[in-house]
């Protein structure tokens, strides 16, 4: 009889701080070799597998953040459920708001392994090589993929308690393009508006219908208009549903739509507000 394989497991906490009204999430980038060179899509919330020392996955979710990043957790958590990653490891994780005033408290444990492979070399590096503070749409774009819906569930948890608001987009990219112009910032904002809801009607009606090539050509061209407003979320949707489209399955991407509808919802609000704001200062 074949044995069955052991499940692989860890946990960690998300740590958050509020910065002028919106949430910022911690994250940790991994040290070694490896990722050294990488950025998008390979940081953490510090996290780690459990210690037979361990009473429970929480306890495993404190010890391993205070290993990897020296804070120790205090106050109230939210627990956060469970994500499976892509290696098929069950991850769980608890939000916290951050116990310290600045990183300046950050240490990392080490480990040791051989590099370059086969050299005979055993070098140490540290587990953590460094952390930081990210906004929800930075976050969204640094973080592993199948962690996101731990900022969406610490979002949401904030939200129905009326902690905070958090800003959806980012407009740094629109703002460098417009070189100061207030002006063309509104142009294109309302123009972007305008294109996107009728794009948006449009794919609705391709989802409805079962239309899947027509779904995987409309999100594949929504997908930069996104980025240029900073809605880095959507982007990831988007780009899940056109690969989603690929089946002939179509519940996946009636999901899919779902949660980027709600965030096209607050999206649209915020900046119609963000223009009406710059058009009063013109």
């Amino acid at each position: 009889m074949k044995k069955e394989a052991k499940k692989r497991l860890s946990a960690g906490v998300l740590f958050y701080r509020m910065n002028g009204g919106e949430i910022e999430f911690l994250l940790v980038h991994p040290g070694g070799p490896f990722d050294a060179r990488k950025d998008k899509g390979v940081w953490s919330i510090p996290k780690g597998e459990p210690d037979p020392s361990d009473a429970s996955m929480f306890a495993t979710a404190v010890r391993e953040t205070q290993e990897e990043t020296g804070f120790t957790l205090a106050g109230e958590t939210v627990e956060l459920g469970t994500i499976i990653q892509k290696g098929g490891k069950e991850v769980h994780a608890w939000g916290a708001l951050f116990p310290a005033a600045d990183l300046s408290g950050f240490t990392s444990n080490t480990f040791k392994m051989e590099w370059p492979m086969h050299s005979g070399r055993i070098q140490e590096y540290p587990e953590v090589d460094r952390i930081d503070f990210f906004n929800y749409a930075a976050a969204c774009i640094k973080i592993k993929e199948a962690q996101i819906p731990f900022l969406d569930r610490m979002i949401d948890y904030l939200k129905s308690h009326e902690l905070q608001s958090v800003s959806l987009y980012n407009l740094e990219y629109l703002e460098e393009v417009a070189q100061g112009s207030k002006e063309f910032i509104v142009e294109m904002l309302d123009k972007f508006l305008e294109q996107t809801r009728e794009a948006v009607e449009v794919l609705e009606k391709s989802i409805e219908s079962g239309n899947s090539d027509e779904v995987r050509r409309l999100a594949h061209k929504l997908k930069p208009t996104f980025v240029i407003v900073g809605v880095q979320r959507i982007f990831e949707l988007l780009k899940t549903m056109e690969g989603e489209a690929e089946n002939s399955d179509n519940s996946g991407i009636k999901v899919i739509f779902t949660e980027m509808l709600q965030i096209w919802n607050s999206v649209q609000t915020d900046l119609e507000k963000e223009s009406a704001r710059l058009k009063g200062q013109l």
